[in-house]
């Protein structure tokens, strides 16, 4: 079976992200991980037999089986390199006392806020996009390498055409539903655009006008979607006229997109609606909608039937909701990159690139009148989310409400390659989505889960008996450059080789803002804890010092009362040469100062990069 195949099985089963990651630049090292000796039987039993069988057969993994060094992870035996499991070490909870409990006031509170994030938000759009439009203006090729990898066209040449179909017939399906909602809310015509044109994508035979938002128009073109859906052979000609349109020159395509966006982006907040996702319209629409038996909802009452309605139609409200607060939270964290002066972390794509940002925002030098602007609304950002309510408790069963204690841990992950959400939950820029052009940092997450010299942390808060992952802390093996002690490996004298003193650097602690009740009082208390945590991890390891990334966007670095003792020793990395996402260390390169560890390229850490979480005596 090609892998192309196992991807497309994969997806079928429900195995999205995994199937993402066998697309991604270390997919020969995902594919090491899902090889690896104590996971085969869990990831078999998972995916199924056959297709684990088909994977082990692939030319991916006979590649791999017959290869001395594929992706700077594979050695003579390529389970030499088997990441052991996770080291064992405990503290007593964080038990944080909460004083509000959950109720319609914590609703209420929350749609405010959402609709102030929103606005402020948008505002940020304005400041960036109308420097970006000024920084472009009769500069393609600038745009061009701003947005070349946002163009989200897939190639789909490889895909059976019985995939094109259901995939087409999907994406027609979903769109042709928003547009109805859309209409059944009387937005502006404005609003109703936005839905028509990914839509007329799909459709490009569609013989009506698809700038035309009018009423008896829309009316039209969603029968002539559901024309499509019911006549196979139209939906193999859409298909077709689509796949040849694809063939258009690339570059022209992104650059017009480019335009495009950065248009909608400076458009007037009020054309699209500001309604989020706790408001009246969102849900009496959701209501209408779904399946559930409750009546009467109106703009006095809409708060109080939320909480009657069944527990699976309130999970969808929280859902949503909570994915939205994640998608605020990395523009918010995009907005402090820039601040930070737009720094290139990711080399696998360009400097300038959106995806060098967690907001998806152009990875220019921006003016210090537009970074004191951004500041101002970060700063009102990150007060909203101190004040934002946990309205986790939504979601489950009345008598499991109002608890006034909440618990934490931090404990060491197991590296089971099948767990790549870690990035997702924390609601940082290491997630792995469903669509590969949509994976922005996490194409490292197949070297996070293989390399040994790499540890994941979880932060998770306890539901009950349940453990909710809510956190990450991403760290590194590494060795301190100025440090030197002596490992002897003989008894021989001569024989004793000088290395760094072993360091825990961490690169950041990412947060998710939707598990964590009492505002910034808990964050610093988290903050905090986790601190400790990684100290007595450190000491109980016998490392030498453990060390945090001093980024501007790093949660701890913001609530840490240790971030101004900077860590100014450089340490280099223990494990791979190779470049990967981190915030730590410098792309790859030469220095005299390797030569007596034997190493060649090296990546060592940014000048007052790091500060000191705790240091041996």
């Amino acid at each position: 079976m090609k892998l192309t195949d196992i991807v497309e099985e994969l997806n079928e089963r429900g195995f999205e992200r995994q199937a993402v990651l066998l697309q991604s630049k270390f997919k020969y090292s995902y594919t090491l991980a899902l090889m690896q000796k104590r996971w085969r039987s869990s990831v078999e039993s998972q995916i199924g037999t056959d297709l684990y069988q088909a994977l082990m057969n692939s030319d991916l993994c006979q590649s791999l089986l017959s290869s001395s060094n594929r992706d700077h992870s594979a050695g003579k035996n390529i389970f030499d390199n088997e990441k052991k499991p996770s080291r064992d070490f405990q503290v007593p909870l964080l038990e944080v006392s909460i004083t509000q409990n959950f109720s319609i006031e914590c609703l209420v509170a929350s749609e405010q806020i959402e609709t102030n994030m929103i606005q402020l938000l948008d505002q940020a759009d304005k400041i960036i996009y109308a420097e970006v439009k000024e920084l472009t203006a009769d500069n393609d090729d600038l745009l061009l390498r701003i947005y070349r990898d946002e163009d989200v066209i897939v190639n789909e040449a490889n895909l059976s055409d019985q995939k094109k179909m259901q995939n087409s017939a999907s994406i027609i399906k979903s769109y042709s539903k928003r547009i109805s909602e859309v209409r059944a809310l009387g937005l502006p015509h404005s609003v109703m655009l936005v839905h028509i044109k990914p839509l007329q994508e799909y459709l490009p035979l569609n013989p009506f006008d698809s700038n035309d938002a009018s009423p008896g128009n829309v009316e039209k073109i969603c029968d002539y979607a559901n024309q499509v859906l019911s006549d196979e052979d139209l939906h193999r000609q859409n298909i077709s006229r689509r796949s040849e349109l694809l063939l258009e020159q690339h570059d022209t395509r992104v650059i017009s997109n480019a335009k495009i966006n950065i248009t909608e982006a400076l458009r007037e907040l009020y054309e699209y609606g500001i309604d989020g996702h706790l408001s009246y319209d969102y849900i009496d629409m959701m209501v209408s909608s779904s399946d559930s038996n409750v009546t009467g909802v109106n703009q006095t009452n809409y708060h109080q039937k939320l909480l009657k309605t069944d527990l699976k139609f309130r999970e969808d409200i929280l859902r949503n909701f909570q994915d939205e607060i994640r998608i605020k939270q990395r523009s918010l964290m995009g907005i402090k990159q820039i601040i930070a002066g737009s720094q290139a972390t990711n080399s696998h794509v360009g400097e300038f690139s959106t995806k060098q940002n967690d907001g998806r925002f152009p990875n220019l030098q921006y003016s210090k009148a537009s970074k004191d602007a951004l500041q101002q609304i970060a700063d009102e950002m990150d007060q909203l989310f101190d004040k934002l309510p946990d309205i986790g408790d939504l979601a489950v069963p009345r008598k499991l409400r109002n608890r006034g204690t909440l618990s934490y841990m931090v404990e060491e992950l197991d590296y089971d390659p099948m767990d790549v959400t870690f990035g997702n939950e924390a609601g940082c820029c290491i997630f792995v989505p469903k669509e590969k052009s949509k994976i922005q940092n996490g194409y490292s997450v197949p070297v996070y889960l293989l390399e040994k010299q790499i540890k994941l942390f979880g932060v998770y808060r306890l539901d009950g008996e349940k453990k909710r992952r809510m956190g990450l802390v991403l760290a590194f093996d590494t060795i301190d450059l100025v440090n030197i002690v002596p490992v002897s490996f003989s008894d021989d004298p001569k024989d004793v080789q000088q290395v760094g003193a072993s360091v825990l650097a961490a690169n950041s602690l990412e947060l998710s803002r939707t598990g964590i009740a009492g505002g910034k009082e808990t964050i610093l208390a988290i903050t905090n804890y986790v601190e400790e945590w990684l100290s007595g991890y450190a000491e109980h390891h016998s490392y030498h010092a453990a060390v945090m990334g001093n980024h501007q966007y790093n949660t701890s670095v913001n609530h840490s009362s240790r971030s101004q003792d900077l860590f100014t020793h450089p340490v280099m990395y223990a494990g791979r040469s190779s470049d990967f996402y981190n915030e730590i260390f410098k792309a790859p390169f030469q220095s005299p100062v390797m030569t007596q560890f034997g190493t060649g390229k090296s990546l060592i850490s940014q000048k007052d990069r790091l500060y000191t979480l705790w240091q041996k005596e």
